[in-house]
């Protein structure tokens, strides 16, 4: 095991970035690049490849792409500011008209006062009715005019004057301010080589008028991994954002300026979904690690690899103005742990059409009196939420989505009749709110006498384990080899690739389990038995499950990657004399993770509350689960 470590990524422009592969270069020309950069030894498959598309399918890896002369400029293009002729206004679907999203800064919308939230009725005395007609219409050349009818949010309609003229447009990340003023938004599209001085002026020039920031990285690709790194430090300070490790096991990381203060000292809110990728992921999990704030929103792609970009710069006797993206490094969070195939879980779980809304909720500012305010703690962070806001018409469905939300570690603080705060439990929020018929509890019922509850029932709130469907977990029942692989597979974000042929006799297509046992199977953390069987309804035990998250360890942090390559000396086995001789290893590694195994029985039938709780302190010793700042 190597692990060297240093700054420079080799003169090349190292990428993390989520876009869709394009295959054009030959074989011949592919191949030597790929044996010198490739994070992974090229398959024996791909020397026997024909075209680039027998080699991108024997290497199996969508992220490595050829990109022609005009596709990489237009890829370059994507992640840089735009100068463009207009009245400068973001636009969506309004019943009235066309809603005005966003005003760019220094545009002939922001001269004449318009704000997010106005509705364009009308252009030049024509009723707009779509985007692409109020498009075509807003358009125009530079210094011609346009007469704009708009209902301001006061409720008044004016008609102004607009001269269009030529505005840079930032691409990648745009400030706004929500109505109410309570918080700073920061829209981060991608990260081009702009977009940590977008988000650094933002900060810098507004958090003295904001008591929030709401940093929306949803649906952002990725981009440039310095960039990513930069703009993570504007919230984070001066620390190591990420390591990378290449197929020679040797790791670099990036870091900002160790004497970089954070900018803000404000609750910093992340809002991430599905589509959240590679340079917004490690954006997030380097928040996360460094506790410089949560996240609300859907768990992130997945995507934990980065590229480098092959081009008449690095080879010009290769390339002209086209280019190669190959994936030559694995990336870690500040604390070891990859979101690749699994991504970054949100410390709020929250549905797409909320998300927005519960980061609303959790801005407003700490109030002179409890009265009308709801105080919550989670992961460190102090919110309040105005109940007036929070139960009206807009808000209430967000707000009862956040309740739901709230892991059992969240505490509750309401007025105490004299404006004072006094800490209460989620029952008594419930039936103060006056929304208990409206919550729908993510948690088990029959969890009342089990000393594991609030780990089990983390999980449930992040919908990492499943019951029965009648609210019951069942803790005491055994589990079985199936049931623990989906439940690894389901917490670890992990599915088979599909290219693999049934392995098992008794694992075929069509059983609930069989993505789950084939996940893991593919990624070496489970066999069967001699036989070809599985046994999937068989119990498993306890040590079992350890030898099985070992394994997965191993593949989610670097750390433990490193552990297992090392491998323990043998007076630490001894140790471990309840564990068969196969499972020692596998025991010494979590315990030198820090999970606790003090309370299994190795030998015996684990129980589901045994699983769940081992898989629990798994993911909180990895930061998997979004953890607590510290006080």
């Amino acid at each position: 095991m190597k692990r060297s470590l240093s700054r420079a990524v080799a003169l090349l422009l190292v990428l993390c970035v989520l876009i869709v592969p394009a295959h054009a270069l030959t074989v011949e020309q592919a191949i030597p690049l790929l044996e010198q950069h490739y994070v992974d030894r090229l398959p024996d498959a791909a020397y026997q490849a024909q075209t680039m598309d027998e080699l991108m399918q024997a290497i199996g890896d969508r992220y490595t792409t050829y990109l022609s002369a005009e596709e990489y400029q237009a890829f370059h293009a994507s992640f840089n500011d735009k100068q463009t002729v207009g009245i400068g206004v973001s636009i969506q679907n309004h019943e009235r008209g066309v809603l005005i999203s966003s005003i760019v800064e220094d545009s002939p919308a922001e001269d004449v006062g318009l704000v997010a939230g106005d509705v364009i009725l009308s252009a030049d005395g024509v009723a707009l009715t779509d985007i692409n007609q109020a498009v075509s219409l807003l358009a125009g050349q530079a210094d011609t005019q346009v007469v704009l009818t708009v209902l301001r949010q006061d409720g008044s309609v004016q008609e102004l004057t607009l001269t269009r003229r030529p505005f840079t447009v930032n691409t990648t990340a745009t400030f706004n301010q929500t109505s109410d003023g309570n918080a700073g938004v920061i829209s981060c599209t991608s990260f081009g080589n702009k977009t940590s001085n977008h988000v650094l002026n933002a900060v810098r020039d507004n958090d003295a008028s904001v008591h929030a920031w709401i940093v929306d990285v949803r649906n952002n690709p990725g981009g440039d991994i310095y960039t990513a790194s930069g703009s993570a430090g504007v919230f984070v300070g001066g620390a190591t954002m990420v390591y990378l490790r290449n197929g020679q096991d040797e790791y670099t990381y990036i870091f900002t300026h160790p004497n970089l203060q954070p900018k803000t000292a404000k609750n910093t809110i992340l809002l991430t979904n599905g589509n959240s990728a590679s340079g917004a992921e490690l954006f997030a999990a380097a928040v996360r690690d460094h506790y410089a704030g949560i996240a609300i929103g859907q768990r992130t792609y997945g995507k934990g690899v980065a590229q480098v970009v092959l081009s008449d710069e690095t080879h010009p006797d290769l390339f002209d103005g086209d280019a190669l993206k190959v994936t030559a490094y694995r990336f870690f969070s500040p604390t070891g742990t990859t979101h690749d195939q699994g991504g970054v879980l949100p410390t709020l779980l929250i549905s797409p059409l909320n998300t927005a809304a519960v980061a609303l909720l959790l801005s407003s500012p700490a109030p002179e009196s409890a009265t009308g305010y709801l105080n919550i703690s989670l992961a460190g962070f102090e919110f309040f939420v105005s109940l007036d806001t929070a139960l009206s018409e807009p808000y209430r469905s967000a707000f009862v989505e956040l309740l739901e939300a709230l892991p059992p570690s969240a505490r509750f603080w309401m007025d105490r009749g004299n404006g004072n705060f006094g800490e209460i439990t989620l029952r008594d929020v419930l039936s103060r709110t006056g929304v208990e018929d409206e919550f729908v509890s993510r948690q088990f019922s029959d969890l009342a006498d089990c000393d594991d509850r609030d780990a089990i029932n983390t999980l449930a709130v992040y919908q990492l384990v499943s019951g029965y469907g009648d609210g019951m977990f069942r803790p005491d029942k055994p589990i079985t080899r199936a049931e623990f692989c989906a439940m690894v597979a389901n917490a670890l974000g992990i599915s088979p690739s599909g290219n693999t042929e049934q392995v098992f006799y008794d694992v075929s297509p069509s059983t609930w389990y069989y993505n789950s046992v084939m996940a893991l199977y593919e990624r070496g953390y489970i066999s069967g038995y001699s036989d070809g069987g599985f046994y999937p309804n068989q119990c498993i035990k306890a040590e079992e499950m350890v030898s099985i998250l070992a394994k997965a360890a191993a593949w989610m942090n670097m750390n433990a990657y490193d552990l297992s390559q090392t491998g323990p000396e043998p007076e630490a086995l001894t140790a471990y004399p309840e564990f068969s001789r196969w499972a020692k290893d596998s025991a010494w590694l979590l315990d030198t993770m820090q999970v606790d195994l003090s309370d299994l029985s190795p030998a015996e039938y684990a129980t589901r509350t045994e699983a769940a709780a081992l898989l629990y302190r798994l993911l909180t010793a990895t930061n998997v689960i979004w953890p607590t700042r510290p006080e």
